[in-house]
């Protein structure tokens, strides 16, 4: 049997947000919102939180105990091994890459990715990466164990270590690579909801206020409509240069 499993890529040494991990949305910190969405499909067989030895991290792995939650440590920056080795070490065949700032993330959307990825037999599939791409903090990027163990002896751009899957994007041709692209309602150009600012923390927890009572689950439809209408709120963050792949 194919064992699917979920690594959320965290860390505590965030450079534009320290601690967002473990920032407060509503009753709980941001990662559990990503670990309990997570939890909700019906594909993922192990939820991972790759995380780092640096000692910064310690509150990071504390959390993980009290939860119950798997948890591996590795190398700070180089990103792609410490992946890798999570997966080797929990026998994880197929990897649904997942960063530590979706919050807010799709059950829906991973479900239908991991079913496209095993009926396919794709060797990588994202909603991330060519546009139109799904909002940011709706990411997911699925690939094989073997093929990661496969190309990390290749690589020579440093940023494909730090960006893990970044390697099968830029080799289309080495690859059977699916992009899934965004109905225009759903498209990056339209919001941001990844956590990576004070303004993006501001706006998640504005979302998780109006939509997210008692811990109730909310999705993608649900949120672009609040924000479609609550354009001003929806906008707080628009302004807000990030970094590109």
């Amino acid at each position: 049997m194919v064992k699917i499993g979920a690594i959320i890529e965290a860390r505590m040494n965030s450079n534009r947000l320290p601690g967002k991990i473990l920032k407060k949305i509503g009753n709980k910190p941001s990662i559990l919102h990503t670990v309990d969405r997570l939890k909700l499909t019906k594909n993922i067989n192990e939820i991972i939180i790759a995380t780092t030895t640096n000692r910064k991290d310690d509150l990071l792995v504390d959390l993980c105990k009290k939860k119950k939650i798997k948890y591996f440590r590795g190398s700070e920056n180089n990103v792609l091994y410490r992946v890798l080795k999570a997966a080797k070490k929990n026998d994880i065949d197929i990897i649904v890459e997942i960063t530590g700032d979706s919050v807010f993330m799709d059950y829906k959307l991973i479900d239908s990715a991991i079913s496209l990825f095993l009926k396919n037999n794709y060797d990588f599939v994202a909603n991330c990466v060519k546009k139109p791409m799904y909002i940011a903090g709706f990411d997911v990027r699925i690939f094989k164990t073997n093929k990661l163990s496969e190309i990390k002896n290749k690589i020579k751009d440093k940023s494909d270590l730090e960006h893990v899957s970044s390697y099968f994007w830029r080799n289309p041709k080495s690859f059977k690579i699916k992009h899934i692209h965004a109905p225009k309602k759903y498209d990056s150009s339209k919001y941001f909801l990844g956590l990576d600012t004070n303004e993006d923390l501001k706006l998640l927890r504005n979302i998780y206020k109006s939509l997210g009572q008692n811990d109730r689950y909310f999705d993608i439809r649900e949120i672009v409509e609040f924000l479609n209408k609550n354009r001003k709120l929806g906008l707080v963050n628009a302004n807000i240069i990030r970094n590109v792949v």
